[in-house]
């Protein structure tokens, strides 16, 4: 298919820039542009073969679905929350996440009765696992717009990683995508005072973990 490809990314700026003001946040219109639904270009990509042929096990084909072995793998948030523990330490997952056909969405955020006037502790933690393409987008539509995260094992799934930092003085959200073959995972988080960096590097280890690529 040839045209517009929309890379979509969902950024937790909410949380990570409540209770900032000026210079001290960033500009989360200028970031939204960027992140929240980027545009590639793909009108001089070669086309991709929509087709089920070489789709892993339990894919129905229906586009938009995930891999079957995804939902198996991960019936709640409570399965995903293991993968990302030492990151969402003394958050709580919100709702209960959604689980359903089209992937997994899970969102860790401070309880109600968290310290809000600590800048340093305004943190948030999002992770999806949703349907992806049959080939993954190419480095050379990504380049201009993030920063490619080189890893050998994820060239061997014949996968990509891509990343992107929003940074303020209190804290720096970060937004990581892990591409392999119908599956796309998307991973918010950042840095936070002294918790652990969830940067683009700890951000691949994680996906790959849920991916089961290594």
């Amino acid at each position: 298919m040839r045209g517009m490809m929309m890379v979509p990314i969902t950024v937790g700026l909410a949380l990570a820039t409540a209770g900032c003001a000026g210079a001290d946040a960033p500009d989360v219109d200028e970031v939204t542009d960027v992140v929240d639904e980027t545009e590639v270009d793909m009108d001089d990509a070669p086309a991709t073969d929509d087709s089920p042929a070489g789709a892993p096990e339990g894919w129905d084909g229906n586009e938009g679905t995930v891999p079957q072995w995804v939902l198996d793998e991960y019936p709640d948030c409570d399965a995903v929350e293991p993968h990302v523990e030492p990151y969402v330490e003394g958050l709580e997952v919100v709702d209960g996440g959604d689980v359903g056909a089209y992937g997994v969405w899970c969102s860790w955020e401070l309880p109600e009765d968290a310290d809000v006037n600590n800048l340093g502790e305004i943190r948030s933690v999002e992770v999806s696992l949703e349907s992806g393409n049959p080939e993954v987008i190419e480095e050379e539509y990504l380049v201009d717009l993030f920063d490619i995260i080189t890893d050998d094992s994820l060239e061997r799934a014949d996968g990509i990683a891509y990343t992107t930092t929003a940074e303020s003085s209190v804290a720096g959200v970060i937004v990581t995508t892990v591409e392999i073959p119908y599956v796309e995972v998307s991973i918010t988080g950042g840095q936070w005072g002294d918790h652990p960096s969830l940067d683009g590097a700890a951000a691949l280890e994680v996906a790959k973990d849920l991916l089961g690529v290594h």
